[in-house]
């Protein structure tokens, strides 16, 4: 069966897509995400994104409790919602926060 998570980390190579690293887990090599980012434009430039939220191989991270930060392009997020699985399962989707100090 095709797995089209095979495709992540040549998305993140030609900077497509970012590496998450959890900052609780020492030496963590991290997961690439797609990253949508408040005010960007979707959908043919039609529609705006209103909220932070990540996009990954559900493989990469079966579990990402609530409250996990993610460094990912320098800054730090929380993982504010329960994750949930797309479709067959394959991509998982996480809603994000900027981490307060």
């Amino acid at each position: 069966m095709f797995d089209p998570s095979v495709f992540l980390a040549a998305f993140e190579s030609h900077g497509l897509a970012l590496r998450a690293l959890r900052t609780q887990v020492p030496g963590d090599v991290g997961f690439v995400v797609g990253f949508v980012q408040p005010e960007q434009l979707i959908l043919g430039d039609s529609v705006h994104t209103a909220a932070l939220e990540i996009e990954y191989a559900t493989t990469d991270a079966p579990t990402l409790p609530l409250g996990t930060a993610l460094t990912i392009g320098g800054v730090t997020y929380r993982v504010n919602q329960q994750p949930r699985k797309q479709g067959d399962g394959t991509f998982s989707r996480a809603a994000l926060e900027v981490a307060r100090a």
